[in-house]
């Protein structure tokens, strides 16, 4: 497979979960992203959410303004 085509691939798998907010503003949800990367189940995921949230701050962003909690 070409390197053109894995890009191709990678962005319409993302696009298929990407969802707009009413104001356009794009989001994932954590549980569809998980199944993306292959996670066997949620819960090994969330530890790898809890990192780049730890990424986030430590670089000077406002963690809220990239993750929501939701139920």
């Amino acid at each position: 497979m070409t390197e053109k085509k894995v890009s191709d691939q990678h962005h319409t798998t993302f696009d298929g979960i990407r969802h707009l907010d009413e104001a356009g503003n794009e989001f994932l949800q954590a549980r569809q992203l998980a199944k993306v990367l292959e996670y066997s189940e949620y819960r090994h995921f969330v530890p790898v959410i809890d990192r780049v949230k730890v990424a986030c701050q430590t670089s000077g962003k406002q963690v809220s303004d990239h993750f929501e909690d939701v139920l």
